[in-house]
């Protein structure tokens, strides 16, 4: 029954990029994908920011307590992610949490804990 409830709910609202609005299955059309490129694996391993080889902690959080034992990021929270990220937790686009989600599967697939980033 869940099938059709989806079906009828894409037919009054379809689904749609979060970047340009155009209809699409996906949180994003081409287009607007190829303007997130992914992070690679030159990533620091505590915080997840982006570095030019991997390593353990980088220059920024090497000398900060955090409080948690990793992070990772499917894109650089910069330009249009960062719009995405902020219409979701700021002007209540919770239709985009299981898309985002989808995204971030396969880096943490043998995590054992989730956690959210509180506002």
């Amino acid at each position: 029954m869940l099938g059709y409830y989806d079906a009828l709910l894409n037919l009054i609202y379809p689904s749609r990029c979060a970047g340009c609005f155009k209809l699409t299955d996906d949180l994003l059309c081409q287009k607007c994908a190829a303007l997130l490129p992914k992070l690679d694996n030159n990533v620091c391993q505590y915080c997840g920011k982006p570095v030019i080889t991997t390593v353990e902690n980088c220059r920024e959080c090497r000398t900060k307590r955090l409080y948690f034992d990793s992070a990772r990021a499917v894109w650089a929270f910069d330009g249009l992610a960062r719009d995405i990220i902020h219409d979701y937790k700021y002007k209540n686009q919770k239709h985009l949490a299981g898309k985002l989600a989808k995204r971030l599967v396969p880096l943490v697939k043998n995590t054992d804990l989730i956690t959210w980033v509180p506002l």
